[in-house]
């Protein structure tokens, strides 16, 4: 199964499943976003984000680190991402940390139970008690837009740029 999920993956959606019967919890808020990238190399890439996160008031990336530190605090609870190695054991896929935005992950093994279905997969793990799924689709192919429904924006900041 490995080669099968070499490719990139759109969020479909992130629960938390708990034992004791409450609703599941969307940790990331209804419409999440992310990306979940594996290339053939062993590397891979994972983003989550908040559909709902507010701009910082700094106006550019290279200004961020001036945003008042309530901002920063919104910005990092609204998203996560990670990235390294990976690899197949069984029913299981095994991303080694390399980079993330967390860094106490950084040299640990992230397992999820992979679950592979067509072109959706859900991977999966249990920590303190509860059930957490994440559920992804197969990007669709290049005429759709690499970038999804943010092509539209990064096309006219990219226009906006050239000389």
């Amino acid at each position: 199964m490995a080669d099968e999920l070499v490719g990139d993956w759109a969020l479909v959606d992130f629960r938390i499943h708990f034992a004791d019967g409450r609703e599941a919890l969307e940790p990331f808020g209804p419409g999440a976003t992310g990306w979940l990238m594996y290339s053939a190399n062993g590397r891979m890439s994972a983003v989550l984000s908040r559909a709902d996160r507010s701009p910082l008031s700094a106006p550019r990336l290279e200004a961020a680190h001036r945003a008042s530190d309530p901002e920063k605090a919104a910005a990092f609870d609204g998203y996560l991402s990670y990235a390294g190695c990976w690899r197949r054991e069984g029913d299981d896929v095994v991303h080694t940390v390399t980079e993330a935005l967390v860094p106490n992950i950084v040299g640990l093994e992230q397992r999820r139970k992979a679950t592979l279905n067509g072109d959706s997969l859900e991977l999966s793990y249990t920590a303190g008690g509860h059930d957490y799924r994440l559920r992804w689709v197969r990007s669709a192919p290049r005429a759709e837009g690499l970038f999804g429904r943010h092509q539209a924006t990064l096309e006219a900041a990219v226009r906006a740029t050239q000389i």
